[in-house]
């Protein structure tokens, strides 16, 4: 037990100082984005599935359980990855947005973290939206690394929906001899 302990400091350690060498990039959508199936949720309607997140699509994910509370969207990256900041924008096709939320990160799925205010010592509360168009980015401070993320709305209009972006870098390079 020990061994792996030290073993997965120092793999910690050296994830730490991945610095975006070939610049920041967007994880979610795009050249360097997810599978569709990465991308998971609390709950959804039928007609704004989780998938429906992504910046280019023609609606958002739109939460189905609102008056339950605990709702979120969850992305799993390709690789272990440095993580930036977040990105929102609102409904595409209806005055729907969340205009705040909390942020939790997890190497492995199972045990989570909240990103916390460093001078608070609190659960950090990101803004989010003030309208449905405008992209709305959060940039994290110091080192966030992460596979997963989940956005955890916390207040909304019209109703909870919403699409994002993630930007950083994936640390597959320092990664790849170590599994998970």
């Amino acid at each position: 037990m020990k061994k792996s302990v030290q073993h997965f400091g120092l793999l910690y350690m050296m994830i730490q100082h991945v610095i975006c060498d070939e610049g920041i990039l967007d994880l979610v959508t795009g050249e360097n984005g997810i599978s569709d199936n990465a991308l998971t949720a609390s709950s959804y309607l039928q007609c704004c599935p989780a998938q429906m997140a992504r910046f280019n699509s023609s609606r958002a994910w739109c939460a189905g359980n609102v008056h339950i509370g605990g709702e979120y969207i969850q992305v799993e990256f390709k690789t272990v990855s440095t993580l930036k900041a977040i990105e929102t924008l609102g409904r595409a096709d209806s005055n729907q947005w969340v205009s705040s939320y909390n942020v939790n990160i997890s190497l492995d799925g199972i045990t989570w973290n909240y990103i916390m205010n460093s001078t608070t010592g609190e659960v950090k509360r990101f803004p989010g939206n003030f309208d449905r168009l405008t992209i709305v980015t959060n940039e994290l401070d110091g080192n966030v690394i992460s596979k997963y993320i989940r956005i955890i709305p916390i207040t909304f209009q019209g109703y909870l929906s919403m699409r994002l972006e993630v930007q950083g870098c994936p640390a597959a390079d320092l990664c790849s001899e170590f599994s998970f």
